[in-house]
């Protein structure tokens, strides 16, 4: 095994551990957005304004990474299997322009369409530079290793897939909106800085962002999985590692969130759930 192929071991390895963090996020919010220090939500020291920096520019430079890692990786794959020509001919090329259509709107358009963000904890955008290193480096080596089908673009299940993430990405963009306008409400001072959402999946659940970004990611395993030559172990699958590590990072703030909706507004929905239809 080469030095890269042992690296890549090494970090799908620590990879596998993000879902450890699902209990003690479950106890302790992520110094940011509402929860940010300079919302005045905690109180331990460490957790001051000093320590804390701009939410806009530091959102850009922790998502980033993942694009970036991801094209480096795809094109130096250490786990290349073919030629290019046949990497070319596959589906990989459609997965890593999703990948990056996603982090496009994620790390570039949204941030700088947003009015404001609040102060983010150092913290944050370090672990999340960690994170996003090793999510695109790894998602980049896999879709890279030439290890999906050509004949892959004739299974209905890898355009489900597609579909799905398509899908997922669309109401994802359309519920970050209606947060956006609630801002631009407040900064233009026709509105609360906090409000409470309507429309589209909101009318169900208080995430609908989070949910439909799940819907992508879950989109994009089922098209990986229906494309791969071989048989997907999930624990060594970078595209659904993606997403149980998201689900553990991001449930336990829907969570949170939930909750502070209902303390902040006497009025809040009661039949909405937190980022699940009818379940959770």
């Amino acid at each position: 095994m080469s030095g890269d192929s042992e690296l890549y071991e090494k970090v799908l390895s620590l990879y596998r551990l993000v879902i450890c963090l699902l209990p003690v996020l479950l106890l302790v919010d992520a110094p940011h957005g509402r929860f940010s220090p300079s919302e005045g939500k905690l109180a331990s020291r460490i957790f001051t304004e000093n320590l804390t920096v701009d939410g806009t520019i530091s959102w850009i430079l922790m998502e980033l990474p993942s694009p970036l890692a991801l094209i480096y990786c795809y094109l130096n794959s250490p786990l290349r299997l073919g030629s290019v020509e046949e990497l070319t001919s596959s589906p990989a090329p459609l997965l890593v322009a999703l990948f990056l259509l996603h982090y496009l709107n994620r790390a570039v358009i949204s941030p700088l369409r947003t009015v404001s963000r609040s102060r983010a904890h150092i913290a944050i955008p370090i672990a999340a530079i960690l994170f996003n290193l090793a999510n695109g480096g790894l998602m980049g080596a896999w879709l890279g290793s030439g290890i999906l089908k050509i004949e892959s673009w004739y299974y209905p299940s890898f355009w489900i897939g597609i579909c799905l993430f398509l899908g997922g990405w669309i109401g994802n963009i359309y519920h970050d909106e209606v947060l956006l306008s609630i801002r631009r409400r407040s900064e233009s001072g026709e509105g609360p800085r906090y409000d409470i959402p309507h429309g589209g999946l909101y009318t169900y659940i208080s995430y609908p962002n989070y949910f439909c970004e799940w819907l992508e990611w879950t989109g994009f395993a089922i098209a990986c999985t229906a494309a791969s030559a071989e048989p997907i172990k999930f624990d060594q699958s970078p595209p659904w590692l993606f997403v149980i590590n998201e689900f553990a990072v991001m449930a336990p703030r829907a969570w949170s969130g939930h909750r502070w909706y209902h303390q902040k507004f006497s009025n809040y929905p009661k039949q909405r759930k937190a980022v699940i239809p009818f379940l959770l």
